[in-house]
């Protein structure tokens, strides 16, 4: 199969996974990005201010915020844990 690059930033890193590969994005830069976008996102939700610790990835003496950190799958399919114990990687 012939690679061709992607025309969008999410099928270039499908590809990327699926190759073994560095996607155009650098991951770490990406992380951080999604990070301060969804800091910001609970920020909004709750209505007031919040530190973050980059060291910890928690939000510093704020349990309510720290509880939007993540959440349970909608449906097992969706489980990101689960994927990755199948798939051998967690």
């Amino acid at each position: 199969m012939r690679w061709m690059p992607s025309k969008t930033q999410h099928g270039n890193w499908l590809e990327s996974i699926a190759a073994n590969r560095q996607p155009i994005a650098p991951i770490q830069q990406s992380a951080r990005s999604l990070e301060a976008c969804a800091a910001a996102w609970i920020g909004m939700k709750l209505k007031r201010k919040l530190a973050w610790d980059v060291a910890t990835e928690m939000f510093v003496g704020d349990d309510a915020a720290n509880a939007l950190r993540g959440r349970q799958a909608r449906k097992p399919e969706y489980d990101f844990q689960l994927a990755m114990k199948r798939a051998g990687i967690a």
